[in-house]
């Protein structure tokens, strides 16, 4: 997923504790070291910064309800739930931390919520597999869109199906939404963003050649080569983005042809495949045809995109490139039209949903869920979402606050989410898998190796991953 830089952490002050005060979790015993260390310090010493809110005791032990099957009233529950999150930028935070801690511990005097802000990226995993190997990770996980595989194999968050039979506002999730956060037929969480993908156009530039807005993969190629110029070595306008070829591309390209990325079951890879190497070479021949290896192209201006700039005029991208001229080039905002995806075989897309779940170490599972419930309310999933730019998973929220601003398109976007979008892979092995994948692209596209031998090769990688990632399942 193409996500926002989460900016700087929170550290430790001066005084050894959290930059925003807090009590310290009961002790923890450390291996080895004859010292017990609380459950901050241990974060502390993964090299990991929290954000604290809320004030009052805090208990080592889980929220477990008393012997009558009642859970206690909010006033009498102790714990600290501690969020992993890399979903966030200087307005998520704000609002988490002015907002929504604040409002979910204001009847739990004796709650705390403790946010570990974290990048997805290396960082991502190096953070989290710290916490987990000290013991200590997280009463609620962030996961990006192919991590279910992960988390249920590792035993890094526990099903959630349970709680969700008895959560009332479960049902007014986009399904295609929520199937990210499955594996093996079992639920791992709830959406916490959607990164959907469709085709964007600069429609202005289409007019100006008098061309009508593709469709299909042929009315695509026409017109990116009819639109594209160069003069020598530099290309001015390029008809189709060349930002769009790596391995989520990929997967789209295969897809839309008629192929298969995995097996089924999702264990054997198979696309090398007819479809997939057609599909393959079909993209990286247009983007070689409209920016040659040896040419430059347009530069994109800070905060804009290459398409907002206008120095191209189509990109199969995300949100960000409409939410970015709505900042910096406003003018632009309406020559900027969204699309549903092309098609050639099949119309689809890959869609890239987030989504939060219990970790099967957190301390206080039970408080977690509560928290990921008052964080799934109508009116704080939609704040939430309006920092991001993005759809609310909400269906009754289609309408709603910012989503109903014309500017955003958003119509298209839900459009795009209920009958275009498929969930992205789900892999054991994310990072490595996602590396290998756009290696086999770069391949094709520097004309290394033709796509035949990039797939063949990439196939032969991705399920050394895949059995490494299944052994012993």
């Amino acid at each position: 997923m193409e996500h926002e830089s989460s900016g700087a952490e929170h550290g430790p002050d001066a005084r050894g504790g959290s930059a925003h005060g807090g009590s310290e979790h009961a002790g923890v015993a450390v291996a080895g070291t004859g010292r017990r260390w609380s459950r901050r310090a241990m974060v502390r010493r993964a090299g990991i910064g929290m954000s604290a809110a809320g004030t009052g005791v805090v208990a080592a032990c889980g929220l477990g309800a008393p012997q009558g099957g009642r859970a206690p009233a909010p006033s009498t529950q102790t714990g600290e739930v501690t969020w992993y999150i890399a979903d966030h930028n200087q307005d998520t935070r704000t609002w988490l931390e002015q907002t929504l801690n604040p409002s979910f511990v204001a009847g739990r005097p004796k709650v705390q919520v403790s946010m570990i802000y974290t990048a997805f990226g290396a960082e991502f995993d190096e953070k989290r597999d710290a916490l987990y190997a000290a013991g200590n990770g997280p009463d609620i996980l962030q996961s990006g869109a192919s991590y279910a595989a992960v988390y249920a194999l590792k035993k890094m968050a526990v099903p959630m199906d349970d709680r969700l039979k008895q959560w009332k506002d479960w049902s007014d999730f986009y399904p295609n939404v929520t199937a990210t956060a499955k594996f093996a037929d079992k639920q791992y969480g709830i959406p916490s963003r959607i990164d959907a993908r469709t085709m964007v156009y600069r429609k202005d530039l289409f007019d100006q050649r008098g061309l009508a807005l593709p469709n299909t993969w042929d009315e695509m190629r026409t017109a990116a080569l009819a639109l594209s110029r160069r003069e020598g070595d530099e290309v001015k306008l390029i008809g189709y983005d060349t930002a769009a070829f790596n391995y989520q591309s990929m997967v789209w390209q295969v897809w839309q042809n008629g192929g298969e990325w995995l097996s089924p079951d999702g264990r054997k890879a198979v696309f090398n495949s007819p479809e997939a190497i057609d599909a393959v070479q079909f993209w990286a021949d247009l983007i070689d045809a409209t920016a040659p290896a040896g040419t430059t192209v347009p530069p994109a201006p800070t905060g804009l995109s290459r398409l907002a700039a206008g120095g191209a005029a189509a990109h199969l991208t995300n949100q960000g490139v409409i939410v970015g001229a709505m900042r910096s080039a406003p003018d632009v905002v309406p020559k900027l039209v969204s699309r549903p995806p092309l098609t050639r075989r099949k119309q689809i897309v890959n869609g890239f949903n987030n989504w939060f779940g219990i970790g099967s170490q957190g301390k206080v599972p039970d408080l977690a869920w509560e928290l990921l419930q008052h964080f799934g309310k109508p009116e704080h999933i939609l704040r939430f979402s309006e920092t991001h730019s993005a759809v609310v998973p909400r269906r009754s929220l289609r309408e709603t606050g910012y989503m109903a601003d014309p500017r955003y398109q958003m119509p298209v976007w839900i459009e795009v989410i209920e009958k275009y979008a498929r969930p992205q892979p789900v892999i054991p092995l994310p990072a490595q898998s996602l590396r290998i994948g756009d290696e086999v692209a770069a391949s094709v596209l520097t004309r290394k190796m033709t796509a035949k031998q990039a797939l063949d090769d990439g196939v032969q990688r991705w399920q050394a991953l895949l059995d490494e990632g299944y052994r012993g399942l």
